[in-house]
């Protein structure tokens, strides 16, 4: 049973032996407005990589944390094309692995597909 839900659902699912694919629409960032951040960055040269980035990447880890509990294999989906258009991408597709071999494909509506495999 595939399953699509937001971030701040997830963290508190407790069915993750239920599903068999979880779909995730978008990297999960944090809003640039939240004072929490604003506060955080404000001695950082680059906010957006030195926090943004990490926090993004740590709140789809552990999205995905509980589907390596069970025993029967799971897949996630990821449909934000930002992991191969963007170069903070890479760093998402590195920590995944860390998790699960990763398969990245971008689906273009262009003539063209972008193609990036990482194991």
């Amino acid at each position: 049973n595939p399953i699509l839900i937001t971030p701040n659902i997830w963290f508190n699912f407790e069915l993750a032996n239920d599903i068999d694919t979880l779909f995730i629409h978008k990297i999960p960032f944090d809003p640039p407005s939240d004072p929490f951040l604003v506060a955080l960055s404000q001695n950082l040269n680059n906010s957006f990589d030195e926090l943004q980035v990490p926090r993004a990447i740590l709140s789809i880890k552990k999205m995905i944390k509980p589907l390596g509990t069970v025993e029967t294999p799971k897949k996630v989906i990821i449909f934000d094309s930002r992991l191969i258009t963007k170069e903070y991408g890479q760093q998402f597709i590195e920590n995944l692995n860390e998790l699960a071999p990763t398969k990245t494909i971008s689906i273009s509506s262009n003539a063209h597909t972008h193609s990036r495999r990482s194991n």
